[in-house]
């Protein structure tokens, strides 16, 4: 037998045919119920005497038609009695001549003869309700009086302030550290009714339209939970959290909790005035960097003019170019709203048009075609992504459009799924000899490029061939902390 036979079993225990006979020789109104469909299997005497129905009658009818709930919200009901996970219900019975009764239900699962339904016995109470409810508010109030009780002997050991009032506003207890955080005297509830005690606590409030509002919205729906803070006329700030006070399945009241935020809120804000300041520092240390790096860029560039020796005007130019890159990554920073990241695909656009300007070819000669998303990039990354880029550009530049060929450069910068920075510099110029290998050159700029590409965790890849018209050169990176050794460096 599996473990759900044998929980079957258990819910639906086996009756004998006696059972049968009890039903029958009942006093009680009794119902056998198909818990599935709703339909009644049986009905003894004493129902089709209570409900006016004859038993043949009764016996073709569906409980729906006697419940005033709706069918779905019958066969919920059922479904917990069927699980046993609540046997008692308060329902409304229509009776045949179409009169409304209130009746308790007692419903439990059985078997009978291999038909699994529920045994429900109908008692009315119609006529004993108003007793019935005033028995029940008498012990709803016991049940709150000895609720209060222990919750008063243990909101004294709690460190926040607590007060407990019902359904009308009246205290029902409150602790020393409610009055102590409010500065109120011993007794001082006493002293007032519901709505003066309200204009008392306001008075201490910093803004008491704001909150006699508060009291009140949580007072129009008893069944709210709020929380937040109220600022204090002294200066002091609470931290509360209101929520209703049940018994069983009653609202009866509700409790408050309030604690003294001021200090760490104090600190908070003092924090928050750190970080702005210190953000502030960091805005001028790059704005300085930036000024410092365009002074050595500026003597170069005084240098440029007192040589005539070509490689000396291009390694000067060169370095020119690379202390210009990162002079950018400063000014980027600094005039960013974030000071921890810089737009790569602002940054990249700028880098490629200033090595662009510094060469001072026409705009008709090599056409710039640019593509970037606006990925963030920490400092850290974007100088030497910056600095590959100044490298890569420039032998654009210097080698793919000889003797004032006219071309395009092509830069594109996107993101993949795996968290890659994917950028790609390709041109449409003479491309690369025939043979070349990047591992095997001793070039200074290749050098630059590969060892920054590994500082960053990347790799690099230089393609061109008879497929291709021209070079093409693919970077990839984790836009995340991925500095993870050696760059592999590819040429096809």
């Amino acid at each position: 037998m599996t473990e759900t036979a044998r929980e079957q079993e258990q819910l639906f225990p086996e009756m004998g045919p006696s059972f049968r006979e009890f039903i029958e020789a009942s006093p009680s109104v009794m119902l056998l119920i198909a818990p599935e469909t709703g339909a009644i299997v049986r009905a003894n005497e004493a129902a089709a005497v209570f409900y006016g129905y004859s038993r043949e009658r009764l016996e073709r009818m569906r409980i729906s038609e006697i419940n005033t709930l709706t069918p779905e919200e019958i066969l919920r009901e059922m479904d917990k009695a069927r699980a046993n996970r609540k046997s008692f219900f308060r329902f409304s019975h229509r009776l045949a001549s179409g009169e409304l009764r209130s009746v308790h239900v007692y419903s439990s699962p059985v078997q009978v003869e291999g038909e699994r339904l529920l045994c429900s016995i109908v008692q009315d109470v119609t006529d004993l309700k108003s007793d019935e409810d005033r028995a029940e508010r008498r012990r709803l109030e016991d049940h709150l009086a000895r609720s209060v009780a222990l919750l008063g002997a243990a909101i004294e050991s709690v460190a926040e302030g607590i007060i407990v009032v019902d359904l009308e506003g009246r205290v029902l207890i409150y602790n020393a550290n409610f009055e102590r955080f409010w500065n109120t005297t011993p007794g001082w509830s006493a002293a007032f009714g519901p709505e003066e005690r309200l204009a008392f606590l306001s008075r201490l409030a910093e803004d008491r339209e704001e909150f006699v509002k508060l009291i009140q919205t949580v007072r129009n729906r008893p069944d709210m939970e709020r929380s937040g803070t109220v600022h204090l006329a002294d200066g002091r700030i609470m931290e509360f959290e209101s929520r209703p006070f049940r018994a069983e399945e009653t609202i009866l009241g509700r409790i408050w909790s309030v604690r003294d935020v001021t200090e760490r809120e104090e600190a908070r804000k003092a924090l928050e005035t750190s970080l702005r300041e210190k953000e502030l520092l960091l805005r001028e240390i790059h704005h300085r960097v930036k000024n410092n790096l365009q002074t050595v860029a500026s003597l170069l560039s005084l240098h440029l003019g007192t040589t005539a020796n070509p490689k000396v005007k291009e390694a000067l130019m060169e370095s020119r170019g690379r202390v210009q890159s990162m002079a950018l990554i400063h000014e980027k920073i600094y005039r960013s709203r974030d000071v921890s990241a810089v737009n790569l695909g602002e940054y990249v656009a700028d880098v490629v048009r200033s090595v662009a300007g510094a060469f001072g070819l026409p705009s008709q000669t090599v056409t710039l075609d640019i593509e970037a998303e606006p990925l963030p990039l920490d400092i850290d990354r974007a100088v030497p992504c910056g600095l590959v880029l100044n490298e890569l550009v420039t032998n654009v530049y210097k080698h793919a459009f000889p003797q004032g060929q006219e071309g395009t450069l092509f830069v594109r910068i996107a993101a993949d799924r795996e968290g890659f920075a994917q950028i790609t510099i390709a041109d449409d110029g003479v491309g690369l000899p025939e043979g070349f290998d990047p591992r095997a050159l001793h070039s200074l700029g290749i050098t630059v490029v590969a060892a920054l590409v590994e500082q960053i965790g990347g790799t690099l890849h230089f393609s061109s061939g008879p497929q291709e018209k021209g070079t093409t050169v693919h970077i990839s990176f984790p836009l995340g902390d991925g500095r993870n050794g050696k760059t592999s460096v590819q040429a096809v």
